[in-house]
């Protein structure tokens, strides 16, 4: 009997997700492309008896992006991936529908929104928070963690899964110009392409001495007494639980929002603190290029979004 077209749709899924796997793609990358393919595969049982897929054209992807009910980012997100897999079928000659011609003009055209950040006297207000916590000479260890988790999304702007999957490995010291001694950390960013991120290790040394001596006593207690050979060390990452679980990403989510409702700031959200940190080295008046490799960006027009001036600036300016 011959295979049905939605079978060997969910095959070639597969195909395509274990190529994609292959290339090292970020674990959350991977979940999308897998949950826009699902969706597409699910929209097409209903027509695969009637449709082949050599006949599915940009009506069809149209139809099914409509039935999502989709903003116009995640259109575009959805448009960009369907479009890649149809050329990896054609590439690889699973499905002849001249995708390039059918389906190249396929676009949704976004419009550029000025990001949701903190103002420059809110930024202020978190500085002058991490200043005041930082003389405490007790704390406990959620407070040393949850201080460490927000200066690096403050003060370097990394993304959410690069700062929980930051390690004690990954620190290393440097001297600025000045001599003041500086914390270099390796982060892994989109597409598993590393770079680094600098902050003032005064500002940091605290929480990070801590959580390092926290992860000796998490492996101290957890070696087998009666069989010492049976140990295994605990992994080094920074972002953790008491216990020593890397925390899952809403976990972070909710402590970021606790924060910020703690400071009396409405705004929230993770990556609001990312598009602070590209605001405020605009402001200091900082080159654009190094603001586009400080946060990892592939494109600089990325960054440029941050140069844009808010009525704030222009009101200032006016004044």
């Amino acid at each position: 009997m011959e295979e049905s077209a939605l079978f060997k749709l969910n095959l070639f899924i597969k195909s395509y997700l274990n190529e994609k796997k292959s290339l090292n793609l970020s674990k959350n990358t991977l979940l999308t492309y897998s949950r826009v393919l699902n969706d597409f595969s699910e929209y097409y049982r209903g027509y695969y008896e009637e449709l082949s897929l050599e006949k599915i054209d940009k009506a069809f992807i149209l139809a099914f992006l409509d039935s999502k009910a989709l903003s116009i980012s995640s259109k575009s997100l959805y448009t960009t991936i369907l479009k890649n897999f149809f050329l990896y079928l054609e590439n690889h000659e699973y499905v002849i529908l001249e995708g390039k011609k059918r389906l190249g003009d396929l676009q949704h055209k976004m419009t550029q929104k000025i990001p949701v950040a903190l103002s420059a006297s809110e930024y202020d207000t978190v500085l002058h928070y991490f200043e005041k916590e930082s003389i405490k000479k007790k704390r406990a260890f959620y407070s040393y963690r949850n201080l460490f988790m927000m200066k690096l999304l403050v003060l370097t702007g990394i993304r959410a899964s690069e700062l929980l999957h930051v390690s004690v490995e990954d620190f290393s010291e440097v001297c600025s110009e000045e001599g003041r001694v500086i914390y270099k950390i390796k982060i892994l960013g989109k597409g598993n392409k590393e770079r680094y991120v600098y902050i003032l290790k005064e500002n940091l040394e605290k929480e990070f001495v801590f959580l390092q001596q926290h992860l000796k006593t998490l492996k101290t207690m957890t070696i087998d007494i009666k069989h010492p050979s049976n140990t295994t060390l605990m992994h080094s990452f920074l972002c953790i639980t008491k216990e020593g679980r890397v925390l899952q990403r809403s976990e972070l989510y909710v402590c970021v929002n606790a924060f910020l409702k703690g400071l009396g700031i409405q705004k929230r959200g993770i990556h609001m603190l990312r598009h602070s940190f590209g605001k405020q080295m605009v402001r200091k008046n900082i080159n654009l290029s190094t603001i586009k490799d400080l946060m990892g960006h592939e494109n600089i027009q990325t960054t440029m979004i941050y140069a844009r001036s808010d009525e704030g600036s222009m009101i200032r300016a006016m004044v």
